[in-house]
């Protein structure tokens, strides 16, 4: 069985993103491990004190105190655990740990191990910071996992209707089988959904032997292809937000190495302004991934 990392930005007050978390484990019947990375450069010893002084010539971290964090840290994410517990299937392997180091080398250590294979983040709740702009985000983009970005705060609700966005990329068909895999016994609703700058209804995708094929070759039916103008004073992120919650989405998905198109969807502010706002959580995929697990 696959491995969701979720990562606990502030444990005592993680209750939220744990249950969902834990709902969407349930959902895709993956195992589940609750994470929470120490930053050692909180608990640096101040030069002069004596507990600088009695550790050895070099040796920067306060030891004891960030053991003491750690399971501090352990015992409030499992006290958070505790209040619903009983819900949770026991089909479903839940592992609580926390260590220190830097975000994305731990990451990548416990992927490069076999120890997760999705990433679960929850964007960060501030004033003015859209959830594309913080370092949530850019640990999803550096993974060498799937990612799925959560707004801070968002209830879980199952996939049961998916907007994959696209200018249909040759690796669009590994990236929706991936999807289908993780999904599939939610039976959704996908849509790949492609934005052209011409007139929509002359789009290939409009042809039905387009969306023969896509179904051919993923082996899914419930897919379909559909392409919406780009319109004039939107830009590439906002039309896809705005049609994915037009339709009542629950996901919206991306492949990140497609970079024209993935750099389009996220270079404008509107887009940031947009996308603070939403409730949808976005999946991201990486095309070199995906390469290597078709090797």
């Amino acid at each position: 069985m696959k491995t969701l990392l979720a990562l606990i930005n502030d444990p005592v007050n993680s209750e939220g993103f744990i249950r969902y978390s834990v709902e969407m484990a349930g959902d895709m019947n993956m195992n589940l491990h609750l994470f929470y990375i120490q930053n050692p450069a909180l608990y640096t010893l101040s030069s002069g004190t004596a507990a600088a002084t009695s550790h050895p010539v070099g040796s920067e971290i306060d030891v004891v105190r960030l053991e003491e964090e750690r399971k501090n840290a352990i015992t409030s994410i499992e006290k958070n655990l505790e209040n619903f517990r009983n819900t949770i299937s026991p089909d479903i392997s839940i592992n609580v740990s926390s260590e220190a180091g830097a975000m994305d080398l731990v990451v990548s250590r416990l992927v490069a191990e076999n120890k997760a294979d999705m990433l679960i983040v929850e964007g960060q709740d501030e004033k003015d910071l859209w959830i594309m702009d913080s370092s949530s985000t850019e640990l999803i983009l550096r993974a060498n996992c799937p990612g799925w970005l959560v707004p801070s705060g968002a209830k879980y609700k199952s996939c049961r209707k998916i907007i994959y966005a696209t200018d249909y990329h040759e690796k669009d068909i590994q990236t929706l089988r991936d999807l289908i895999n993780i999904t599939g016994r939610l039976s959704p609703e996908i849509t790949a959904l492609h934005i052209t700058d011409s007139d929509a209804a002359g789009d290939k995708t409009e042809k039905p032997e387009f969306r023969e094929n896509i179904v051919r070759q993923t082996g899914y039916t419930k897919i379909s292809a559909q392409s919406i103008k780009d319109e004039k004073g939107k830009d590439l992120g906002e039309n896809i937000h705005d049609y994915a919650t037009g339709v009542n989405a629950d996901l919206i998905v991306l492949l990140k190495e497609n970079k024209k198109f993935f750099e389009r969807i996220f270079k404008s502010s509107v887009t940031k302004k947009v996308m603070k706002k939403t409730t949808l959580p976005v999946l991201v995929y990486h095309e070199k991934l995906l390469e290597e697990s078709s090797d």
